[in-house]
């Protein structure tokens, strides 16, 4: 069904800084930082237009931590919730600081998800997120705030396996294939040692009326597709059909806000590009920024995004001729939008 931009979460950047240089990250590295006072004036806007639901990503959450507090604590104040907070999980200096940063988020009142970014492109030391999930765990008393990321690419995923191996033997987790639990994922019939698993499962589970069947026992395991910086890297480009169009449901429908004070209307690989900003917080109110939102539906871009749809600019492109890099065709319908930004539309 096609879909009007309808706004459903902010999501917070705080900082860009990071203390990881990870080789398929393209996001800029710079000194900028969300203004407090601006965010939380934006964040009353928006609760008050009925958006409830506040996330935070990066650059490094956690190196913005006194921000994010003060963000959390809003949140709560105004009866709005979580969703995720994207994190490495190891921009800490030892053990104490981790358990420092993550016992003030709890006071603050954060019961999100925390979503950690975790592969072989980040390359963190497995024990160190072992020690995360499990003060996650002691403090919050439950199991359901924790997930993990993974950037898929082929020459990659044995090692972002092999990690997920060794967080599973120490955090004593089987690994669950859609419904089938593996201890370790070797076993034939359940996926394979080469596939990723849908989640890590804790071992000692709680079996009961309550709690069976739900996800308090589990670690959801998320895959994405690698994105080369370049969006004509031929290697992105090897698919002989096309995305499926869901009229951006996925990384659509939110208030992206970047370190710089940018609003996009997404949180996908093309959020930086200059037809998803609608405003910034720094010069702009939460009406005005949504007022061009509407009007980018009505005649921008937006109305391709969430009207028209991608996968009918894509085919109208390919009927009219036009080259596209590799094979032609990508499933990939965030790489095909920056692509169309910054390979196609900035041409005209």
């Amino acid at each position: 069904m096609k879909q009007i931009f309808n706004p459903e979460e902010i999501i917070f950047v705080p900082t860009q800084e990071c203390n990881l240089r990870c080789a398929h990250c393209f996001v800029s590295k710079t000194a900028n930082r969300l203004n407090l006072e601006k965010s939380l004036a934006f964040l009353n806007d928006a609760i008050d237009d009925g958006i409830m639901r506040v996330g935070f990503s990066g650059g490094e959450p956690f190196l913005a931590l006194d921000f994010v507090c003060a963000v959390v604590q809003k949140t709560v104040e105004a009866g709005a919730y979580f969703d995720r907070l994207m994190t490495n999980a190891v921009a800490f200096d030892d053990d104490s600081s981790m358990k420092n940063a993550l016992k003030r988020l709890f006071d603050a009142g954060f019961d999100g998800v925390f979503g950690i970014s975790f592969d072989a492109f980040h390359a963190q030391k497995v024990e160190k997120i072992a020690a995360f999930i499990k003060e996650v765990e002691a403090l919050w008393q439950e199991r359901n705030h924790v997930s993990l990321v993974c950037t898929k690419k082929a020459s990659a995923n044995a090692k972002t396996l092999e990690m997920l191996h060794e967080l599973a033997e120490k955090l004593d987790l089987s690994f669950d294939y859609g419904g089938a639990e593996c201890e370790g994922g070797s076993e034939r019939g359940c996926g394979g040692y080469s596939d990723f698993p849908t989640a890590l499962v804790y071992k000692d589970k709680l079996e009961t009326f309550m709690n069976d069947g739900l996800d308090f026992d589990a670690i959801p395991v998320e895959t994405i597709d690698f994105i080369a910086e370049n969006p004509e890297d031929e290697s992105t480009w090897q698919s002989d059909d096309w995305f499926t169009e869901d009229y951006c449901a996925g990384p659509g429908h939110v208030y992206y806000v970047h370190a710089d004070g940018n609003v996009a209307a997404c949180c996908g690989y093309a959020n930086e590009c200059r037809a998803l900003i609608l405003g910034n917080i720094n010069s702009m109110n939460y009406g005005q920024i949504a007022e061009n939102a509407q009007a980018s539906c009505k005649s921008g871009f937006l109305g391709t995004v969430y009207k028209t749809g991608l996968l009918k600019e894509a085919k109208k492109l390919e009927k009219q001729g036009h080259k596209f890099p590799g094979k032609g065709r990508t499933k990939d319908n965030c790489l095909f939008c920056r692509y169309l930004l910054q390979k196609v539309k900035a041409d005209e």
